[in-house]
């Protein structure tokens, strides 16, 4: 019995801290909100930008049910929304993050990085993972 109950905590901690991956389905969405009517001229049509913005896209994962907030964390909610193309976004955090509907270009978010990068989201402990670029 005790093992069995090893055997569930283990799998409990796995199943609830997976690395979820952002829905990439969206990723022309999140551009427009952010770029709004700039997005055609700075994003779409510019073939390097495009591709860095779906790279950036592809490594960051949302971790759910992260308790504790470590040391090495930043806190998402002091990050800047960018309104600079885009005066009309809400300056407000989410209620939650959910990764089908999360757009981190929303943020000013440390994205060129060596090493994975952090953010904690107290209100609902989640954890915005960024993984280091490969170029």
């Amino acid at each position: 019995m005790k093992k069995l109950a090893i055997i569930f905590y283990f799998f409990s901690l796995t199943l609830f801290s997976q690395e979820i991956k952002l829905n990439v389905s969206n990723f022309e969405n999140y551009i427009k909100e952010v770029y709004k009517d700039k997005a055609d001229q700075l994003i779409f049509s510019n073939p390097k930008q495009l591709k860095n913005k779906k790279e950036i896209l592809d490594r960051i994962v949302i971790i759910n049910n992260v308790e504790n907030m470590e040391e090495d964390y930043l806190d998402f909610e002091t990050l800047y929304i960018v309104t600079t193309y885009n005066k009309d976004l809400s300056l407000s955090f989410p209620k939650r993050i959910y990764p089908d509907r999360f757009n981190p270009f929303l943020y000013k978010m440390n994205i060129y990085n060596d090493q994975p990068v952090y953010y904690y989201y107290h209100k609902t402990k989640q954890l915005i993972k960024i993984y280091p670029s490969k170029y």
